[in-house]
């Protein structure tokens, strides 16, 4: 389909259907975090997977958003977006969008699948940042408002099972690393080749030192008076072993280690990291890793396996020394009790333990591959979905044109305008029945209804004032037909009316505003109940 849109969608901005209000960050001296004032945030480090994290509050907010807006980071990192759980003050950091047609998740879709855009349009050195102008003219493909709804129930779906395909498949790693443990535990027990032993004349398992089993490798060097080699510090030892990297020695000054290929490289600090393996090459390492070796090579593999156990992990652990940074000596090691096998069933443990750590590697291999195809997904959806290839367009939901010339009369009656000086009338006196009291009412026709007005006028002389303001009576209308006074915008109207409309629903008698969707255009009726 490429970039033609389906027959019945249009292509508009963000500035032609969204309102975007940019944050604007309160004075610091309101900050707190004992929940005075109103929630406060400054950016997206609150920002969860789809709700903030509300940890600061202000006494002083300047730019407040209301429930369910979606919160778009604007500032480093540009793109992130969230949802507004409740009332909130945001900095300049964020910009609350809303809209009073458009489903809330239909925009949150959206606006997720153009964070690169949005990302693209930022400017600024040292923090970029996305411009207000850049942001309204950010384009918006809009399908009309029966297919929005469908694309929503359908991404939904669609992300439920990534998420819960996501979840199962976190669970690998940690699968993985489990299997290991046990293949090294049973490894260095007799438990891998047990059966494999039977019928076979061998020596028995012997249990002598660790001092008894390796020899361990004490051989220095000055790196400055010799020719440059291989070098292997902490940092190159991998965690739970495994070597990542290597340097060279000729920048090093101070005495080093000398191993040579074949030899078990051990991290004695901070020994709960586990960092061993190894080595395939020759080299000189930090006095802060302890070298091993014996002449037969399965040996230093049986030996290196059993390092990875969680046992002599956490022996080690517990015989370290020092609090900030804990060191195990090679003294302690040395003495630590070991099970060795007969040269032939070390040579056994060593093709087991090699093949099956292969094949787990190689799962871990295809899990990666898959995770990145996961981790891909949801934009590819998200990009069939606002090309119009999710979902079926049917010819009874509608052109989308006819949504957004409603749209467009929404914005029109809420823009600012100019002012003029125009007399405030009134109506007439009228004696109002609220409840035991009689009050005399002067209904503003070019007014403002508060909660104050209701509570003083009460309910049938604000229904007046309503059909005075909006013109149309109890019949059927839409927001563009209201009739509104100079400086009085459409959201002030809509906070009113509604205010009114829920002082009305605690009555047992009163009117209630129906809210309808028919042929692209929202409107609404004030009924008596």
């Amino acid at each position: 389909m490429g970039n033609k849109l389906p027959k019945n969608w249009i292509s508009s901005s963000i500035g032609e259907l969204l309102d975007v209000n940019m944050g604007q960050s309160p004075p610091s001296s309101s900050y707190n975090t004992d929940g005075i004032g109103i929630p406060f945030m400054q950016g997206k480090t609150e920002f969860g997977d789809l709700y903030p994290e509300i940890r600061k509050y202000t006494t002083e907010p300047k730019k407040i958003v209301q429930a369910e807006t979606v919160l778009l980071s604007v500032r480093a990192p540009i793109g992130p977006t969230n949802v507004s759980q409740a009332e909130l003050c945001v900095g300049r950091g964020l910009a609350g969008i809303s809209s009073n047609v458009l489903p809330l998740n239909f925009l949150l879709y959206y606006l997720r699948s153009i964070e690169d855009t949005l990302d693209a349009k930022g400017t600024g050195t040292t923090f970029k940042a996305i411009s207000k102008d850049k942001l309204l003219e950010t384009n918006f493909p809009l399908p009309p408002l029966a297919e929005q709804q469908r694309i929503v129930a359908k991404l939904d779906e669609l992300f439920g099972h990534l998420d819960s395909l996501k979840t199962r498949l976190n669970n690998i790693p940690q699968i993985l690393k489990n299997f290991k443990q046990t293949l090294l535990t049973q490894a260095v027990t007799g438990k891998l080749t047990e059966e494999w032993r039977v019928g076979k004349e061998l020596e028995e398992w012997k249990e002598i030192t660790v001092g008894e089993f390796m020899i361990e490798v004490k051989n220095k060097m000055n790196p400055m008076e010799s020719d440059a080699t291989n070098y292997i510090g902490l940092e190159h030892l991998l965690k739970d072993g495994g070597v990542i990297n290597k340097s060279t020695s000729e920048d090093l000054k101070s005495s080093k280690t000398v191993f040579k290929k074949g030899d078990v490289l051990y991290g004695k600090l901070r020994p709960y990291l586990n960092k061993h393996d190894v080595v395939t090459f020759d080299g000189v390492c930090s006095t802060d890793i302890l070298v091993y070796r014996n002449d037969f090579e399965d040996s230093s593999y049986f030996f290196n396996y059993y390092l990875g156990t969680e046992s002599f992990i956490q022996k080690a652990n517990s015989e370290s020394k020092g609090i900030n940074l804990p060191r195990v000596s090679s003294k302690t090691i040395n003495q630590f009790s070991i099970a060795v096998p007969p040269k032939e069933e070390q040579t056994e443990i060593v093709k087991r333990v090699k093949y099956l750590f292969a094949n787990a590697d190689t799962i871990g291999v295809q899990y990666q591959s898959l995770k990145t195809n996961i981790d891909s997904l949801p934009q590819a959806i998200l990009a069939k979905a606002f090309k119009g290839e999710l979902v079926e367009q049917l010819d009874t939901d509608g052109d989308a044109r006819d949504l957004l010339k409603e749209i467009q009369a929404l914005k029109a009656v809420a823009a600012p305008k100019k002012k003029e000086n125009t007399l405030t009338k009134t109506k007439s006196k009228r004696k109002i029945d609220k409840g035991k009291t009689k009050v005399i009412a002067k209904v503003p026709v070019k007014g403002t209804v508060k909660a104050e007005t209701i509570k003083q006028f009460g309910i049938e002389a604000n229904l007046m004032w309503l059909h005075l303001k909006t013109n149309v009576g109890l019949k059927k209308f839409t927001f563009d037909q209201v009739d509104l006074p100079p400086k009085y915008s459409y959201d002030r109207f809509k906070e009113e009316l509604f205010e009114l409309l829920d002082e009305c629903r605690k009555l047992e008698k009163g009117p209630r505003l129906v809210q309808s969707y028919a042929d692209g255009h929202i409107s609404y009726q004030i009924k008596l109940k």
